[in-house]
Order: C-alpha cells, then sequence, then structure tokens
C-alpha cells in the first residue's frame, strides 16, 4: 500500500501508480482533487489534512510519498512520527525539501518553509 501525501493534481500519482497495487491520493484542496480524481490513479482520495489522515488509520504503509509538500509544513516532528507509526518495517518515505543550512526551518518571504538537512534527520524515526 502507498500513499501521496499532498498528491495535489496527482502528478506524483501518475509517477507511481504502475507500482503499487494500491495508491490513496490525500490533499487540502478540493479543487486540486478534482484534477486529481480525472487521472484516476488513486483507489481511494480524501479532502484532509495529512496529519488528521494519518492519526486515524492503523493500516501500515509501504511507501509515503510527499513530493512539493515539506514546503508547505514548518516543524515534521508531527508528521514523521506519524509516518513511523504506519509504516511496514521496510517501508520507504520519498520527500521533497527546499534545503537551508543554518536554522532548523524558516518560512520564507515566498511563504515556503526551507528546512535544513540536519533537522530531517534528527526528525526521522
Amino acid at each position: 500500500m502507498a500513499i501521496d501525501l499532498g498528491c495535489g493534481a496527482g502528478l506524483s500519482g501518475e509517477a507511481f501508480r504502475s507500482i503499487c497495487k494500491h495508491l490513496v491520493g490525500i490533499h487540502l484542496s478540493h479543487e486540486m482533487l478534482k484534477k486529481a480524481e480525472e487521472k484516476k490513479v488513486y483507489d481511494v482520495i480524501e479532502n484532509i489534512e495529512i496529519n488528521k489522515y494519518l492519526e486515524r488509520k492503523t493500516e501500515k504503509y509501504d511507501l509515503f510519498i510527499a513530493t512539493d509538500v515539506l514546503g508547505y509544513v514548518g516543524g515534521l516532528g508531527q508528521l514523521f512520527s506519524n509516518i513511523a507509526t504506519l509504516s511496514k518495517s521496510e517501508a520507504i518515505f520519498l520527500f521533497s525539501i527546499e534545503l537551508m543550512l543554518n536554522e532548523d526551518y524558516v518560512l520564507g518571504r515566498l511563504g515556503r518553509y526551507t528546512h535544513a538537512e540536519s533537522y530531517i534527520c534528527s526528525n526521522i524515526k
């Protein structure tokens, strides 16, 4: 089972569909989910905040995808903890970040967070 956290219009879903038996897409924007639904790559699509979704689930996942998502999240501790709780023993967490060097994370002038590699590593469980 795989989950696309912040799936948006489904671009990552298209890229990973062929290797997923069951693919879940979640996103906050109803409009973006409409675009994702048109692609017909997800088995389940939910309009909900990532941590709220993960906190109510019990099934374990093999793959977590978060492309262009962490730039909208400052502190990552809760998210990483939720992912660790729902991960199968050999699970993979694919994500992208905007890298910074000095502080744990900072909200930039464009409204996106940048994260330090050391901060990311300290939150991975």
